[in-house]
């Protein structure tokens, strides 16, 4: 989504002309690169999984194709994690990863944001949003001041991916 036409000098700050769509997780707004996003669908036909790690919801039947689900509140910090606000219309927003498609559970889509948007490093900007967990975002200002977290999708599927690796060579081990 980003190139060199759409990037623009401001004094010392370099904005950079970007989709996101806003998303609401446990009562607070973030955002993904809308680029990521290849649908969005309803959350009433999770199939959920027993005995998953707690950041898996799940898995979903998209077409023939099965694939996880992962609830990003867990992602983000302990006070989203305690702030389930719930959401009586979840959606679940498709994304494609070297590791092939996943689902991201969020309590609610908001919106779209089109416009210019200046990045900062997340142990700065974050810590007033009261956010602890900067690993799994990407601080982003809005050029008119209104800033939003950005969440790193592909972090978090691989880091996802990491833990089912380990699990299935540890129940590999076991058997």
């Amino acid at each position: 989504m980003t190139d060199a036409s759409s990037t623009m000098q401001d004094g010392t700050n370099q904005y950079t002309h970007l989709k996101v769509l806003v998303l609401l997780i446990a009562g607070h707004e973030s955002a993904i690169e809308l680029s990521q996003v290849k649908e969005i669908l309803p959350a009433a036909n999770i199939e959920y999984l027993p005995n998953a790690i707690t950041s898996i919801t799940g898995i979903l039947n998209v077409r023939g194709d099965i694939v996880p689900v992962v609830d990003l509140k867990y992602f983000l910090s302990e006070d989203y994690r305690a702030l389930d606000a719930g959401s009586s219309n979840p959606r679940v927003v498709l994304v494609e990863s070297e590791y092939g498609p996943h689902g991201l559970m969020v309590a609610s889509v908001l919106r779209v944001e089109d416009g210019m948007w200046e990045t900062h490093a997340p142990s700065d900007s974050l810590k007033y949003m009261q956010l602890e967990n900067t690993l799994f975002t990407k601080a982003i200002t809005n050029a008119k001041g209104y800033s939003l977290p950005v969440i790193d999708t592909q972090n978090i599927i691989a880091h996802i991916s990491g833990h089912n690796a380990a699990r299935a060579k540890q129940d590999s081990i076991q058997t």
